[in-house]
């Protein structure tokens, strides 16, 4: 309809429909009435309404909603690509954040009207302006740990976490703090699991056990009752019962303040 009011050739508007038509999968769908198509469909062909008329620039609330898992997987590819494509300024409103980090150049995170944080994928996912930007990016969920720090020297964090003393090497921001409670933001891919224990390990007896292919999802608790997850991988076996002993990566180690924004250099 769109093409149609812009008074174009009936051979234009059937090169343009079957082009994003072939794009979105929806070929076969072309001679069917609106109450003949799927709600899958349905939210493509909107999408392909969208993108054949050729507009300034895009506006989607929720583009992927109701498909499937795999037909969602493969169309945020397949959308950024004709996007890219069509070199036009595009806004996505979504909730799934895989599908922000996947399908976006930056991000903005919002909560309760207001913004969070704006950045390109990588730098919301690897340093998160504050403990809500943390908790809503990456999938599992990032561990958020309160603590109470103790000190800070020679690039050293002495602090009570999870209910045991622990010395982990910290940003030198940390210095700016005095002696306070802090959250301490870990994501379960940033732990290496030790043999023993050590004054840089969290120690935390595992409770549940998810496999997920080629990686284990563990859930453990601490003995001041903290839950943290952690993803080992699939050929390391852990056991119902048995005691972690937990490393940090300092490099992925994220410290917030009482006001809940992060303490970086």
């Amino acid at each position: 309809m769109p093409l149609h009011f812009e008074k174009l050739s009936t051979e234009e508007r059937n090169k343009r429909v079957n082009r994003v038509a072939k794009i979105l999968h929806l070929t076969e769908v072309l001679d069917r009435m609106p109450g003949q198509v799927s709600e899958g469909e349905k939210q493509r062909i909107a999408v392909a309404r969208a993108i054949v008329r050729d507009p300034n620039c895009f506006l989607f609330d929720e583009p992927l909603s109701r498909l499937d898992v795999e037909l969602r997987h493969s169309m945020r590819g397949q959308i950024k690509e004709v996007l890219s494509n069509l070199s036009k300024a595009t806004v996505i409103v979504t909730h799934d954040q895989l599908e922000a980090l996947t399908m976006a150049d930056r991000i903005a995170i919002m909560k309760d009207g207001m913004i969070e944080q704006v950045g390109t994928p990588h730098e919301v996912f690897a340093k998160p302006a504050n403990v809500f930007v943390a908790s809503f990016i990456g999938t599992p969920q990032m561990n958020l740990i309160e603590a109470e720090l103790k000190s800070f020297a020679k690039g050293v964090a002495s602090m009570a976490l999870a209910g045991s003393p622990v010395e982990m090497a910290a940003d030198p921001a940390i210095s700016k703090l005095k002696p306070s409670k802090v959250m301490i933001g870990i994501r379960p891919r940033a732990f290496n699991a030790q043999d023993k224990a050590a004054k840089d390990t969290i120690h935390a007896q595992a409770e549940l056990i998810e496999p997920m292919g080629a990686e284990t999802l563990v859930h453990a608790r601490t003995k001041a009752g903290a839950d943290i997850r952690v993803v080992v991988p699939r050929e390391k076996r852990v056991k119902i019962g048995e005691i972690l002993h937990l490393k940090p990566d300092p490099k992925q180690t994220h410290f917030f303040g009482e006001d809940g924004k992060a303490v970086r250099t």
